[in-house]
């Protein structure tokens, strides 16, 4: 018997009858034409042979001269036909004579009598296991496209049973053989084996090749190396997974000896000598100059080109300095703002984002508006609808992202102009503008001037430049008022932001829950700190 592909089940099912039927139409003598019978229904008590019973009963046989009905089988052989009409010519018209009849024991004995008959016993056994073999072969092709559709959706293997149900359900006949989980990853296991031969053949054919890897680590925490081969298809360059296999060494031999199995496993053993490219991530194990990947694999083809993975290379970093230059602005490289979920993490990113570093001593102005330029960028000059420039875009312009450190500046920021009042900044104007009236009162000046206004009420008073109150009680008070006058105006320019936890709702209240992560809010009160943010907590 010609053995199957496992490609033959993957292609379209054939429409034919099935054997048996096609058999015994074969074998059944021609009947006479039924242009001539009656066609009437019944009327009355007179009934009449219709000619679509011929059609639903291949074994039935009308004689129009006699008008009676026989059964081809049974008449062939009335021995063990048994008393019924239908070998000698019944004249009852009926349907569901026919069907009682077919359905008896004694008219399944004349059939298999009339078949064997006209075929040998090789014949016989022939037909029986061409038509096991046409059955197990239908179902096994639903059964294989069914585990192809389930790995290949990234579906559990625990869905195969109830996919299969679903067909049955249909009206798909699935027998109950290989109908299980266990079962669907075999088949999936035996159709990757094949697909993977499939592109080792294809890769031999090809004149040349290139390999892509990298690293990743699998749920059990094992280091594996995905490797991607790459060749010409009908004149097209392609890429294909070939294999992903477990490393034993995580150093550059470890991988030069996991690509070496992975060719191997598709017979493709001499795959350097079509070898011309190499690319991977710029790790130095795999791009060291003496020790790396590409040097192992370049002492054995000396015409290796190797590529850096775009990636993961500098390009992007030096186009974001180059911008920054431009927007004179001292940038940092940004760090993870999508990591852990620790609330410090977090805040790390977005305070290095939002504020940048210090250069020179300079008060940074922050470098979030030159990374989403940078990003914008990205979005715009790249035709890759995937590039991480456009994702990256959408999650700094979101709330969510902004909203938190926010909300933190503003109340720093209030919390600054409030202390004002309480003592003088240090390298603040107001301290700048005592130390100048310290200096005019050390120098015995007539009038104490200011940007060339005179100061009234500091004749007979000694400024002290890092005490409040040695100021005069008219301008602490004029200071006051300005304070309340400006934090007023914040509060209520962003209470939906600032205000208290029970103030506010959605996500102002969750920011202002977060509070409580801040030590500078705790009470100074033991008993005060027992159930301190419970509330916020459970909010969160």
């Amino acid at each position: 018997m010609k053995r199957s592909s496992i490609h033959s089940y993957f292609s379209p099912s054939e429409k034919r009858p099935r054997t048996a039927d096609r058999t015994e139409a074969e074998l059944i003598p021609e009947v006479p034409s039924t242009k001539n019978l009656p066609t009437t229904s019944t009327t009355g008590s007179v009934r009449k042979f219709q000619t679509t019973w011929l059609k639903l009963f291949s074994w039935a046989k009308y004689d129009q001269v006699k008008q009676v009905m026989t059964c081809i089988y049974c008449s062939a052989f009335p021995d063990k036909a048994g008393n019924t009409d239908l070998v000698t010519g019944s004249s009852k018209f009926k349907k569901e004579t026919l069907t009682i009849h077919g359905r008896s024991k004694k008219h399944i004995i004349c059939r298999d009598c009339f078949l064997n008959k006209n075929t040998t016993v090789q014949q016989s056994f022939e037909r029986q296991a061409t038509t096991n073999t046409d059955q197990a072969n239908a179902d096994l092709r639903i059964k294989i496209n069914t585990a192809y559709c389930i790995a290949k959706s990234e579906m559990p293997f625990t869905k195969f049973r109830t996919l299969l149900n679903l067909q049955k359900k249909n009206g798909l006949d699935v027998g109950t053989m290989y109908a299980n989980d266990v079962k669907c990853a075999e088949i999936v296991a035996t159709v990757a084996e094949v697909m993977k031969r499939d592109i080792g053949d294809k890769a031999k054919e090809s004149r040349y090749i290139s390999i892509m890897c990298d690293g990743a680590t699998d749920s059990s925490i094992k280091e594996n190396e995905s490797i991607i081969v790459r060749y010409l298809d009908d004149g097209k360059p392609v890429n294909k997974l070939i294999g992903l296999v477990e490393l034993e060494h995580a150093h550059a031999d470890g991988i030069v000896a996991a690509i070496d199995k992975v060719f191997g496993s598709v017979g493709f053993e001499d795959y350097r000598n079509k070898l011309i490219g190499f690319c991977a991530d710029g790790a130095s194990v795999n791009m060291g100059e003496t020790g790396g990947v590409r040097a192992k694999l370049g002492q054995s083809c000396e015409w290796l080109i190797t590529i850096w993975c775009m990636p993961h290379s500098s390009k992007s970093r030096r186009e974001l300095k180059a911008l920054a230059h431009e927007l004179d602005i001292n940038v940092c490289n940004p760090t993870r703002v999508k990591g852990t979920r620790w609330s410090p993490h977090t805040e790390k990113a977005l305070r290095l984002l939002l504020r940048g570093s210090y250069d020179n001593g300079r008060e940074p102005s922050g470098q979030y508006h030159v990374v989403l330029a940078h990003a914008e960028h990205l979005a715009s000059t790249s035709t890759n609808t995937d590039i991480k420039g456009r994702s990256l875009s959408q999650l700094l312009q979101s709330n969510k992202t902004i909203l938190p450190l926010a909300v933190s500046s503003l109340r720093n920021t209030i919390c600054r102009i409030e202390n004002l009042t309480v003592g003088v900044l240090q390298g603040g104007k107001l301290q700048d503008l005592l130390t100048l009236i310290q200096l005019q009162q050390l120098n015995d000046a007539e009038d104490i001037r200011y940007q060339g206004v005179v100061l009234k009420n500091f004749a007979n008073i000694e400024v002290d430049p890092t005490d409040l109150s040695s100021l005069p009680c008219v301008l602490v008070i004029a200071m006051k008022t300005a304070v309340d006058m400006v934090i007023n105006g914040m509060k209520r320019r962003f209470s939906h932001m600032l205000g208290d936890v029970d103030d506010v709702r959605g996500a102002a209240k969750a920011v202002a829950c977060f509070r409580i992560f801040h030590h500078d809010t705790w009470p100074d009160v033991d008993n005060d700190l027992v159930n301190y943010g419970d509330d916020e907590l459970n909010y969160l």
